[in-house]
């Protein structure tokens, strides 16, 4: 047992918008926070596009290093000890190490409920019966939103309800993108409506199907939309395939890697943010276009769409990412190009309303500071 008042802070290398909520957290509380952080496994293709310094009083272990790591947790002696999440490794071993000495260990992560509903029934079972054990052993949980309660529910019962509880969204700040909104979208001289995608090119993202939904689209419908694609990974080449094939050339246009910190500009120079992945724990680009005043088209099951987007007020709500459904949504945000800017607009509203931002992230940060 320790009688300190410090909180280490275990998680995997962060992205920019993490690394700004741990640079803040650690000025707020000189002295009592340390970030203990574990390289991915992909580290540098991941790392290389994002901005911003890492905490000062941090260190980034390999993954294997798990020797090194704990001994620097024992020199830190916290009173509590955050995982972020369980993977990799080290970061189980963390929170075991912290049980076994009398630590408080408080467990965050972000878990879709129903994203873990579309996995076969028998890893399903497997996966409540570990995870009960594992979490039932923690002294408290970060849940991040609704989605992510859902699946503590599911997986631990109401128990975990009952022990402590402070809500740390995603540390998204609304200000770096308001700018974007201006007095609505600019007027330009493409006058057709922009759709814009932004993240990684990888499967699970399901970009293959919002381009099988344009090849779905009427001949009348077609030329009024233009698609955007910004981002990497390898899917591109394929994806820039089937365009050509399709003759999809004219309609949609791929921009390549885009670093964290020109994210708010592409928001300036589109209609309305598309979303199409098979799985989103929450998806912190729906942040960010509500925050720029574009409106989002998106799966019902995507995390941060479950909490922010109001179908046809500040959104377009899919039941499913297939593409006849989403040929149909885009269907719909034709209907309702008139009213883009109108629901942009609320769409920032709900992000500041329900703090689902970086202040937001701060006051669950100092509900948990206080138990220290």
């Amino acid at each position: 047992m320790t009688q300190s008042n410090r909180i280490a802070w275990v998680a995997p290398y962060p992205a920019h918008y993490w690394r700004r909520l741990h640079r803040l957290m650690e000025e707020g509380s000189p002295g009592r926070v340390r970030f203990f952080y574990v390289e991915l496994p992909d580290g540098e293709s991941r790392q290389k596009f994002e901005t911003g310094e890492l905490p000062a009083n941090s260190t980034v272990f390999k993954r294997g290093e798990i020797g090194r790591a704990l001994r620097a947790l024992k020199a830190f002696d916290p009173a509590i000890v955050v995982t972020a999440a369980h993977y990799p490794r080290l970061l189980a071993v963390a929170a075991i190490w912290g049980r076994i000495t009398g630590r408080k260990v408080c467990y965050l992560s972000d878990t879709n409920y129903f994203d873990i509903q579309k996995r076969p029934f028998w890893w399903r079972i497997a996966k409540r019966a570990v995870f009960r054990l594992y979490l039932g052993q923690m002294w408290g949980f970060l849940p991040m939103g609704s989605a992510n309660e859902a699946f503590y529910d599911w997986c631990c019962g109401p128990g975990w309800r009952r022990k402590f509880r402070a809500r740390v969204p995603y540390p998204h700040d609304p200000e770096l993108f308001q700018a974007a909104c201006g007095n609505g979208n600019p007027r330009r001289l493409d006058k057709r409506v922009t759709c814009l995608y932004l993240g990684r090119l990888v499967p699970e993202k399901g970009v293959e199907n919002l381009l099988e939904a344009l090849a779905l689209l009427s001949s009348a419908l077609l030329p009024e939309l233009r698609v955007v694609i910004g981002g990497d990974g390898p899917c591109k080449s394929s994806l820039m395939e089937y365009v050509h094939t399709r003759g999809l050339g004219d309609t949609v246009e791929f921009l390549g890697p885009i670093p964290s910190d020109m994210a708010v500009e592409l928001f300036h120079k589109c209609d309305i943010l598309v979303l199409t992945s098979y799985s989103e724990p929450w998806g912190l680009v729906v942040n960010e276009a509500l925050s720029s005043c574009r409106p989002v088209l998106a799966p019902a099951g995507v995390g941060a769409v479950i909490d922010l987007v109001r179908d046809g007020i500040n959104g377009f709500v899919l039941n499913d990412n297939d593409p006849l459904t989403i040929a149909s949504g885009l269907g719909r945000v034709l209907e309702y190009r008139g009213r883009l800017r109108e629901m942009g607009k609320r769409g920032r509203e709900s992000v500041s309303s329900g703090a689902w931002s970086l202040q937001g992230a701060l006051e669950g940060w100092a509900k948990l500071a206080g138990q220290a």
